[in-house]
């Protein structure tokens, strides 16, 4: 029954942004650019691998802060992982939605 998988599949988990000297120390340069990404931590405890969780959602106070870009050690809490950072790259966000959508009147 696709309704009850959609429903275990759907979850949330508390994070916390980290310092980004945490992070520049943690993860490896390709994984982490000042400035471009965002670091948090990261855990889903109902499961020890994160491969398909690739531009999960941060959310604060109902809003998209971050996209998860990449994450060492899945199942591991309290690791930090990488999220690609909206604010960044909004710009170029709302570009491209303009250009795919430029048809209606916004």
């Amino acid at each position: 029954d696709k309704a009850k998988d959609l429903a275990t599949a759907v979850w949330s988990a508390e994070s916390k942004i980290l310092h980004p000297s945490v992070c520049e120390k943690a993860l490896r340069k390709r994984d982490f650019v000042l400035g471009k990404n965002t670091c948090a931590t990261y855990y889903h405890p109902q499961y020890s691998k994160c491969e398909l969780d690739v531009g999960a959602p941060l959310v604060s106070s109902f809003m998209l802060i971050a996209l998860l870009l990449h994450k060492d050690k899945c199942g591991a809490k309290d690791k930090p992982a990488s999220f690609v950072n909206v604010a960044y790259h909004s710009r170029w966000i709302r570009d491209i939605c303009h250009k795919d959508t430029s048809w209606i009147d916004i």
